[in-house]
């Protein structure tokens, strides 16, 4: 799962701006999300669960340039 990729915006106390994009040969998608700190670390365990889920184990490159 290499097509998708996460990055931080912004940060302002508690609250983040995320920037999410996914790609595919079809399709390019482009979704700004809001997020709290507190929930970033159980958003990204969930992310990589499903992604072994998908692939059958094998790990997808979450970080995709998240910088944080």
């Amino acid at each position: 799962m290499s097509n998708l990729e996460i990055s931080k915006n912004w940060e302002d106390n508690n609250l983040l701006e995320l920037s999410i994009n996914a790609k595919s040969k079809f399709v390019t998608i482009h979704q700004l999300c809001y997020v709290q700190d507190t929930d970033l670390k159980e958003i990204g365990e969930k992310i990589i669960a499903y992604s072994f889920d998908v692939k059958g184990g094998d790990k997808m490159q979450v970080y995709g340039g998240l910088k944080m």
